[in-house]
């Protein structure tokens, strides 16, 4: 009989101090409790704001490898400690109207080990100035895997050629 009365007891509390309001909503959307009007106060839990804990920013500059002689560019990296990292390439004075790709690698040399930089096909075709930003989302931050930038332009106008693509920019991934 005691352990039946401080569970009542227990029950009755946990439901005062939660005031209801740990009830979910119905899933029509109207934010009534699901039980036929018996909590009067709807239940409208907003989620704190999402907040990017910034690990660490840096620019690097583009040295130029094949690239036209007035050519240069910059790489602009931010990683957040929740993964949802910001990559921008800034490149100026290229070939206009060329389809340039672009990778994190291991190593410059012939090497297998890459990735391409934001979504499929990795690529952007510049301007008639020459000139283009490229901005890539990324899941996770190339500092931990991934040693250099490369940008690759496809003589073609083929992203997915990567056989024929000829090096144009470089840019070495270091931490500050």
């Amino acid at each position: 009989m005691k352990s039946t009365i401080r569970t009542v007891v227990l029950v009755v509390t946990v439901f005062a101090v939660m005031g209801f309001s740990g009830l979910p909503a119905r899933a029509d959307g109207n934010g009534d409790p699901p039980f036929g009007g018996l909590i009067k106060t709807p239940y409208n839990y907003q989620p704190p704001p999402h907040h990017h804990d910034e690990i660490t920013e840096n620019v690097w500059k583009l040295k130029p490898v094949g690239a036209p002689p007035k050519a240069h560019g910059k790489v602009r990296l931010v990683c957040y400690s929740d993964d949802h990292d910001a990559f921008r390439l800034y490149v100026w004075d290229l070939d206009p109207h060329k389809v340039y790709t672009v990778w994190f690698t291991k190593s410059l040399k012939p090497d297998p080990r890459r990735t391409g930089v934001g979504p499929a096909p990795y690529s952007f075709k510049t301007a008639g100035s020459g000139n283009k930003v490229y901005p890539a989302p990324l899941t996770f931050c190339p500092l931990v895997h991934w040693r250099w930038v490369e940008v690759r332009e496809q003589p073609d106008g083929d992203p997915t050629h990567f056989a024929n693509s000829i090096l144009v920019f470089k840019a070495r991934l270091l931490s500050r």
